[in-house]
């Protein structure tokens, strides 16, 4: 077994905590820009098809009537939802995402859930 003087398990204990911090450091940068990012995101339009794996590639035709595809976040969670003929919007700076269900007609808001949080801004 190693044996370590007390000066010497100090330094480990200090470098582990600058270790752990910045990794926490780091965590909550990515989580704010993940947030950032997708807070830019503004949507209004009707959807066509969609796929997904990672983000939702959904074909849709916009409100100027000209078809196109967008990438949604499947951190909004609506795959189960989701049907060709919904709408979808979302204002530019929220993090809530509206489902507009074509028949009957329903709306959902769904929360942005980054890592397990829901974050509602």
């Amino acid at each position: 077994m190693f044996h370590f003087n007390s000066s010497t398990n100090y330094i480990i204990r200090f470098l582990l905590i600058i270790f752990l911090g910045i990794i926490i450091r780091y965590n909550s940068d990515d989580y704010e820009k993940v947030i950032g990012y997708w807070k830019e995101k503004e949507y209004n339009f009707k959807v066509i098809s969609f796929s997904g794996s990672r983000d939702y590639i959904i074909k849709g035709v916009g409100t100027d009537s000209v078809e196109r595809l967008f990438e949604v976040s499947n951190f909004w969670e609506i795959a189960d939802y989701l049907q060709p003929g919904d709408s979808i919007i979302k204002a530019k700076g929220s993090t809530k995402l509206k489902l507009i269900k074509h028949n009957p007609d329903t709306m959902f808001v769904f929360p942005l859930i980054v890592d397990g949080e829901v974050v509602w801004r």
